[in-house]
């Protein structure tokens, strides 16, 4: 395993030797980036997070507007899973990260950090990492479309974007 320390390199591909699941919902059964669908199947790991195409743009929305868009440890996996395949895309050029609701995103989700261990934290930071660094090395752009505050790690997630 290499250096987890390590600055992720542009354009290079993400690896796909990660382990995060920690118990977590597996990846549904995807189905293919297109106009007006979503990525996955409803009710899949990707319910909070929807993924639409216009044109040669994927938009991506987090769907927690009841939570201000919170970072859960399942939207942080949602959001990896949406950008790595917009990474492996190639009729996407862009990608748009936006935030239903009254807030972009107001970080990391409390209720789950409340009461944790040791593990269940690095659990939750490494997803964290592993999203921000997805945002890095996609070759395409994304931008993220900030209407609303980003506070905490919705901020940290606007500055790993190309564009805010």
């Amino acid at each position: 395993m290499g250096n987890p320390h390590a600055v992720p390199q542009r354009h290079a591909k993400p690896s796909a030797e990660r382990n995060l699941d920690a118990g977590a919902g597996r990846i549904t059964e995807a189905e293919p980036i297109a106009k007006g669908k979503r990525y996955a199947k409803p009710g899949g790991r990707m319910s909070e997070v929807a993924v639409r195409r216009e044109g040669s743009v994927a938009i991506v929305t987090m769907q927690r507007p009841e939570r201000r868009n919170a970072l859960s440890l399942a939207m942080m996996r949602a959001l990896d899973d949406a950008f790595a395949a917009i990474g492996e895309d190639t009729d996407v050029r862009a990608a748009i990260l936006c935030g239903e609701g009254p807030a972009f995103s107001a970080g990391h989700d409390l209720r789950e950090l409340q009461n944790g261990d040791a593990d269940s934290y690095r659990t939750i930071f490494e997803a964290c990492v592993a999203l921000m660094a997805r945002l890095v090395v996609i070759p395409q752009p994304v931008i993220a479309e900030v209407g609303a505050i980003a506070t905490a790690a919705g901020c940290q997630l606007v500055a790993a974007c190309d564009l805010a």
